[in-house]
């Protein structure tokens, strides 16, 4: 799939805990919302179940309930059209 070939565009946060936004899919790791692995894993199954391309892997801050900075990891990832 090309750019060219992009419907939407939907972001996944290390920092959330849901289900597949197009399928609504949960996963059996919501428990360890926090852990890298586990937005690995639901970048996989956007990629390999639904086809979607991956635009973009980073960073992004933010801050804590007490205005300490948190670090988050967000992929950006483009679906079908």
């Amino acid at each position: 799939m090309s750019t060219a070939e992009v419907g939407q565009i939907i972001q996944v946060f290390s920092s959330t805990m849901s289900g597949c936004p197009l399928c609504h899919e949960r996963h059996p790791n919501d428990a360890k919302r926090y852990d890298d692995g586990y937005l690995e894993e639901r970048v996989n199954h956007l990629l390999a179940d639904h086809g979607c391309l991956l635009l973009h892997v980073g960073q992004q801050s933010d801050t804590d309930g007490d205005g300490n900075p948190w670090q988050i990891t967000t992929a950006v990832v483009g679906v079908p059209s």
